[in-house]
């Protein structure tokens, strides 16, 4: 093997069991950014503290999702959850159209999405390990906060993701401290994140990855 890609630090101690630390290459996934943020320009908004917002399907623990949402319905009444997913496993779907507090959007378009990253309180992404994550970047362009539980490899994590232990106290503190933002804080928040986002970009990464394809063949 002459090289491999990583997307996140995460990965690194996992991959070097097999491969050679020098060949061991991070390039984060990329993302059309300077579309997204001329998006969020287009589509900002007051953010509802109380709506908590989830999306996308892979690594997901369904599971803690659904039950962290059920402890909410009596903990805090007035949080209300939207899911934006059209592949939920089966298994989880009565459960799910069930809850009075969560409204699960299977089909909808790109700008009734971003337009929901607008008008979030945060992104909530309870994750069973890190991934390689389109949601994470439309977050961050869209200029909202990300609340997990893992490393998500991307610029600046430390000041941009709320990053709790795995378990209904943790996270719901995370969720609060960012319903008891200022507007202030959220604009700050936003530049912060649009810049780290920019990193990302599909022409940065692009470059990145066939550079390295170039020094492979020339190697």
């Amino acid at each position: 093997l002459a090289a491999a890609i990583i997307i996140s630090e995460d990965q690194r101690p996992v991959l070097e069991e097999y491969v050679a630390p020098k060949k061991i290459h991070l390039i984060p996934l990329g993302a059309s950014t300077v579309t997204l943020i001329e998006a969020e320009g287009r589509l900002r908004r007051d953010p509802e503290p109380t709506h908590i917002l989830t999306v996308g399907n892979w690594l997901r623990d369904w599971k803690f999702y659904l039950d962290f949402v059920d402890a909410c319905r009596v903990k805090h009444p007035e949080w209300k959850f939207s899911l934006v997913n059209r592949n939920l496993p089966k298994e989880w779907h009565e459960r799910a159209k069930a809850m009075p507090n969560l409204e699960w959007m299977r089909d909808v378009d790109d700008e009734v999405l971003l337009a929901a990253y607008a008008g979030a309180g945060c992104l909530f992404l309870p994750l069973i390990e890190a991934t390689g994550n389109n949601t994470v970047n439309e977050a961050l362009a869209m200029g909202c906060p990300i609340v997990t539980n893992v490393s998500l490899g991307i610029p600046n994590e430390a000041q941009l993701v709320t990053r709790c232990d795995k378990n209904l106290e943790d996270l719901a503190s995370g969720i609060i401290c960012w319903q008891s933002a200022t507007p202030e804080e959220r604009t700050r928040y936003r530049q912060n994140a649009q810049a780290a986002v920019k990193e990302l970009d599909w022409s940065v990464t692009a470059a990145q990855t066939l550079g390295l394809y170039r020094s492979v063949i020339q190697s």
